[in-house]
């Protein structure tokens, strides 16, 4: 059965299902189990290996290599054994990047590149989505590791991008063939983004709250509140600020939000400015979608233009 970028609809299907129930948890807990992510990884190594095996050994054993990637971050090494505080088990990551990187190149150079030679293109596509989303994880881009899990395990499904399902215009879907399909679903996140700071500015703008330094990026809400909404405390006025915390769990999130609660109550304060904690899970997977049907937002605007 045909799919997107020759991926079976089966494999359409289980990324989708494992998208909706990430964005689930994204939504309840802004936390998504491991297991999501695991599941979903060996899920797409094995269909890119099916795919690959009329090629060979090589290319499919290059692919899982790859694949792996993809896995380790979600893997639960604490728990594992492995001696995560030791300075040289932090260097084995690193160098495990380096060094599919150094065989993928070695293949490429010296076997070309696949269906004539041994490098699969698509191992290369992944390979840079994982780099992409660490980098983003690393630098503090994704505020969570779930956000760089997801967009991995999306590459992995979806290693290049191809014509839409929707009609798109030309140049469009040319340029979305030429990209990781990852940097598609990446973009269309960040466009569907620039929707909380519109819908934040009209809100506060009806309630006449509006307030050029802190309008479209904040609102005020109910100190009572709080503890149920998924919210960083950025009131300077009140002398209470959150953001910049990086709590492990969402337990302790809450617990963050629970003392700030208690703080502003016994200075008094009734309403506080905050900021919302962005699902950013749910807004690739929407992007994804939306990458599927339509395409790259951003190409598919330009082209329109």
């Amino acid at each position: 059965m045909g799919g997107m970028g020759g991926l079976p609809v089966a494999g359409l299907a289980i990324l989708g299902v494992g998208l909706a129930a990430a964005s689930a948890f994204d939504l309840r807990d802004r936390e998504v189990p491991d297991g999501i992510w695991i599941g979903l990884g060996v899920a797409g190594i094995g269909l890119g290996a099916a795919a690959l095996a009329p090629l060979g050994t090589v290319p499919v054993a290059l692919w899982i290599l790859v694949g792996a990637l993809v896995i380790e971050p979600a893997l639960p090494w604490d728990r594992l054994g492995t001696p995560a505080a030791d300075p040289r088990w932090r260097w084995l990551e690193p160098l495990a990047y380096l060094g599919v990187g150094l065989l993928l190149l070695g293949a490429g150079l010296l076997g070309g590149v696949a269906p004539a030679g041994i490098l699969p293109a698509n191992a290369v596509a992944v390979y840079l989505t994982v780099l992409l989303a660490r980098g983003l994880f690393e630098s503090g881009i994704f505020g969570g590791g779930a956000d760089a899990k997801a967009l991995m395990v999306v590459g992995l499904f979806l290693p290049f991008g191809t014509a839409p399902l929707l009609p798109t215009p030309t140049v469009a879907s040319a340029l979305l063939t030429s990209l990781p399909f990852s940097v598609t679903a990446l973009l269309n996140a960040w466009i569907l983004l620039l929707g909380i700071p519109a819908y934040l500015g009209l809100r506060n703008l009806r309630r006449g709250e509006f307030r050029w330094d802190r309008g479209v990026g904040r609102y005020r809400l109910a100190v009572t509140e709080l503890p149920r909404r998924f919210v960083w405390v950025d009131d300077p006025e009140a002398g209470v600020r959150t953001v910049g915390l990086d709590p492990e769990t969402s337990q302790e999130d809450r617990e963050i939000r629970m003392q700030a609660r208690d703080r502003l109550e016994r200075q008094g304060v009734q309403e506080v400015w905050v900021t919302p904690q962005v699902p950013l899970v749910v807004l690739i997977s929407a992007g994804t979608l939306l990458g599927i049907l339509v395409g790259n937002l951003l190409f598919l605007f330009w082209a329109i233009l």
